[in-house]
C-alpha cells in the first residue's frame, strides 16, 4: 500500500472580514523573502489516510505534540503517522480502524505509539493470524 507524503506548513488563527478564520490563506506567515516567518503562526502537518469504508477521503490535520512548536516536530509526527498508516498494510479493515483511530486523537495530543497500535488492530481483529508489523 502506497502512503501518501503529506505536507507541512503554517496556520494561525487569523480570521477575514467576513469572520472566518484564514488559515493556510493568511500571507503573514510567510516573509516577504519567501520563508517562514518565526513569530506567526503554529507548525502544522497533514496527511492523506486511507478512505473510510463510506469511501470518502479522509485529511489528517494537526498540530504536533512536541513542543516547543518547530518544524521539525511537525515532521517528526507526520512521519510518525506516515509509519502508523503502514502498519495496516494491504487489511481494508486494518486501514480503516487505523485511519478512525488517527482522526479521533485530539490535534495536540501525541499520536498513540506503534506498538499501542499493532495492539489495538490486534484486539481489533484478533483472527487474523499476521502480525500487522509483517507487512511494514
Amino acid at each position: 500500500m502506497r502512503v501518501a507524503e503529506g505536507s507541512v506548513g503554517k496556520r494561525c488563527n487569523c480570521t477575514g472580514e467576513d469572520g472566518r478564520r484564514l488559515g493556510m490563506r493568511c500571507s503573514k506567515p510567510r516573509r516577504a523573502d519567501g520563508g517562514w516567518s518565526s513569530s506567526h503562526g503554529r507548525w502544522v502537518y497533514q496527511l492523506e489516510l486511507p478512505r473510510g469504508r463510506d469511501g470518502k477521503r479522509r485529511l489528517l490535520r494537526r498540530v504536533p505534540a512536541e513542543y516547543p512548536n518547530t518544524r521539525d516536530a511537525a515532521m517528526r509526527e507526520r512521519d510518525h503517522a506516515k509509519a502508523l498508516v503502514q502498519l495496516a498494510g494491504d487489511d481494508e479493515q486494518r486501514r480503516d480502524d487505523l485511519g478512525a483511530l488517527l482522526m479521533r486523537t485530539p490535534s495536540g495530543q501525541g499520536l498513540p505509539s506503534r506498538d499501542t497500535v499493532i495492539r489495538r488492530l490486534m484486539l481489533a481483529d484478533p483472527s487474523k493470524s499476521t502480525s500487522p508489523s509483517a507487512n511494514s
